[in-house]
């Protein structure tokens, strides 16, 4: 009955990440095999971004240092990170176990370039990931009355519409072809009548034997 409880131990220990207080403890074969977020993320601005990395053994350490694109030197980010969750420039890192997890809420233009990660835990190792930020797409401006197209004031008139807008309605044509005739035989009317009481008005001379 103890050899089976000792073999169920040592099974349940084998099953999850080994742990050690100490380095020096760890035994020879228990190698770490890290596995990182590799290659490059790619994200909007102000969309979160996660990297992670995990190995077979706990974390005693972990470092992260940011390389800014065109700069030599590597920016430490978090320097000798214990297991725990700590915050700095936008990130937050989480360490537990065999488990080291970065994230960020909002990604910024400044946090983007080449995170070089150095894992220590059995082994030490370093992963590198390329954070790509880049600016989201401008979306098309919209009127506040809609998206109705209107005719611009520059745009000419189609031939139907200045037809409409310079030539009188027919009925109003009919109209002046009426008025026009009527006005001048008005006219030629009274200036005849003038004329004629005119010459009625006249005196007639007296001749004289």
């Amino acid at each position: 009955m103890l050899l089976w409880a000792l073999l169920l131990t040592l099974l349940s220990q084998g099953a999850g990440a080994q742990t050690w207080d100490d380095p020096r403890e760890c035994p020879p074969t228990a190698w770490d095999h890290p596995a990182c977020t590799e290659g490059a993320v790619l994200v909007t601005s102000g969309a979160p971004a996660e990297m992670t990395c995990n190995i077979s053994n706990a974390f005693f350490k972990v470092r992260v240092c940011l390389r800014a694109p065109g700069r030599k030197a590597c920016r430490p980010v978090f320097a000798q990170a214990a297991p725990g969750c700590s915050s700095r420039g936008g990130w937050r890192l989480c360490v537990e176990g065999g488990s080291a997890r970065m994230v960020t809420e909002e990604a910024q233009g400044s946090q983007a370039g080449e995170y070089q990660w150095t894992l220590m835990g059995c082994q030490k190792d370093q992963s590198f990931t390329y954070l790509n930020v880049s600016e989201p797409p401008e979306q098309p401006s919209t009127p506040p009355w809609g998206t109705q197209d209107l005719p611009s004031a520059q745009d000419p008139l189609p031939a139907q519409d200045l037809h409409s807008a310079q030539d009188p309605p027919p009925g109003r044509l009919h109209v002046v072809l009426i008025l026009v005739p009527m006005l001048l035989l008005l006219c030629i009317l009274a200036l005849g009548g003038q004329c004629w009481h005119g010459n009625r008005a006249r005196p007639v001379p007296v001749q004289f034997e």
